[in-house]
């Protein structure tokens, strides 16, 4: 064996014996969790993985305060421990597969989850593009300027009621201003 096939065997055995403490870009191939915890389906291409049949399912490594990326996005991946059974991921990658930095850093508004209790499959808050959705309330959601409205006429009212100083009854002062109660960030319908 000559030195050449020495090394390109010492090479190899390197490659294979750390294949599984490296990191990863990997391409999202699904995110359609059936358990629900914010698990991405991957292509790794390293690995020559690189349709539904022969991706990993990895897990968010953030815990609490995932955002789980598109399909499409890129994460960078790796194996807890080298354990290949136990891929995570990390958030979405700046680079691509061919490695450039994308010419914009934000990909616009999108769909997701807000809060989603991890008991619960029905107490969460999530928006749709078109619609807040606060699941498992038991009040009703009150309408701001309506009850505001409402607030000051039943103040006028009871101006115009209160006595204040003459005729029957004790004298009153006027009912207190109503305080600013619409908030400016909360809007509702």
């Amino acid at each position: 064996m000559n030195s050449r096939d020495f090394y390109d065997d010492i090479c190899a055995i390197v490659r294979e014996e750390t294949k599984w403490l490296k990191h990863y870009s990997a391409k999202v191939l699904d995110v359609n969790d059936n358990l629900k915890m914010g698990r991405v389906q991957c292509a790794i291409y390293e690995f020559n993985w690189t349709d539904k049949q022969m991706g990993i399912w990895a897990w968010p490594r953030e815990k609490h305060s995932i955002s789980v990326p598109i399909v499409g996005a890129w994460v960078e991946l790796y194996f807890m421990n080298g354990d290949p059974s136990r891929a995570v991921y990390i958030g979405s990658s700046w680079e691509s597969y061919a490695g450039k930095t994308p010419v914009k850093n934000y990909d616009g508004p999108t769909k997701r989850v807000i809060f989603e209790d991890p008991n619960s499959k029905t107490k969460n808050i999530k928006y749709d593009g078109s619609l807040l959705t606060i699941n498992d309330g038991t009040e009703s959601f009150v309408l701001g300027t309506t009850f505001k409205s409402y607030l000051d006429q039943l103040k006028t009212w009871m101006d115009a009621h209160a006595h204040s100083g003459s005729g029957s009854g004790p004298p009153a002062s006027p009912s207190p201003t109503i305080p600013t109660i619409l908030s400016t960030e909360i809007k509702g319908k």
